[in-house]
């Protein structure tokens, strides 16, 4: 028996767990304590058909849970022998070729000056645009240790969009951080 059938990979954290052959193989990932056999995978494909996105479900051994599979096994271990490597590497391969979407998203952030991470996903995010706030959409507080407000009226925003998740965050534009910056400490602006 060779070192690779006495090693398995972990599916959660991708660490090679090496077994003692005395005691078999491990049910439970040593490193990030997870259950080895539980791990399972849903693939699903997208349809774009007329502008509209579709999600369908892959016929993967007949399985489509509605009395017509090919194959019908119990939960027991021997499920893992029927997963094949290819299974198994397609949630870690990258399309060397990204789709129109995904270039053009790859277009648009390189012109960017600054992109933050998205909160969410952590995505980088895009630069949609600035968005100026005054008026009855805004009214300052005025600090008693300041005495006026630290934001002027009007003030702006970048707005930026995450591509993956699409939530929106905004952030003080470089104007308006400096004016920020002006009113608690006079004589900062450059």
């Amino acid at each position: 028996m060779d070192s690779n059938e006495r090693s398995q990979i972990c599916p959660w954290c991708q660490t090679e767990i090496v077994w003692d052959p005395e005691f078999g193989p491990e049910d439970t990932c040593p490193h990030c304590l997870n259950e080895l056999s539980g791990y399972r995978s849903l693939k699903l494909k997208i349809n774009q058909e007329d502008g509209e996105l579709s999600l369908e479900e892959p016929d993967r051994h007949g399985d489509d849970h509605s009395g017509h599979s090919h194959h019908h096994h119990h939960h027991d271990e021997d499920d893992d022998d029927d997963l094949e490597v290819d299974d198994l590497l397609d949630d870690y391969t990258v399309d060397p070729l990204p789709d129109d979407y995904a270039e053009r998203v790859i277009a648009v952030m390189d012109q960017q000056e600054y992109a933050p991470e998205c909160p969410n996903c952590h995505e980088l995010m895009l630069h949609a645009g600035v968005r100026v706030i005054s008026g009855s959409a805004f009214k300052p507080a005025v600090p008693a240790p300041l005495g006026m407000p630290f934001l002027p009226d009007p003030y702006a925003v970048d707005v930026f969009v995450c591509p993956s998740c699409f939530k929106t965050d905004e952030y003080l534009t470089k104007q308006t951080k400096e004016d920020m910056m002006q009113v608690f400490v006079p004589g900062t602006k450059e």
